[in-house]
């Protein structure tokens, strides 16, 4: 049997609402930490390049996490469907 979300009980909603936050701040987060670098580029080295592949990295770390979540929690109901 395929478990479907309650969704009476708000966990789905909750999980769906958590997952897209994260990715969200971390965007934010990336945007920032970019902006920053930008303008501390010419006093720092190479170090600078590297810290913006590592939060963007973060950043579809999440996204792929929030893609399964969403995944899990709609595939029943599709699969329910045909």
């Amino acid at each position: 049997e395929i478990y479907q979300c309650d969704w009476s009980s708000d966990v789905c909603s909750s999980d769906l609402l958590l997952a897209m936050g994260a990715v969200l701040v971390l965007e934010i987060l990336n945007t920032v930490m970019e902006r920053v670098t930008d303008i501390l580029k010419p006093k720092i080295h190479d170090y600078v390049a590297i810290l913006k592949d590592m939060m963007a990295a973060t950043v579809l770390i999440a996204a792929i996490g929030a893609g399964m979540i969403i995944v899990l929690i709609f595939l029943p109901y599709i699969l329910s469907s045909i």
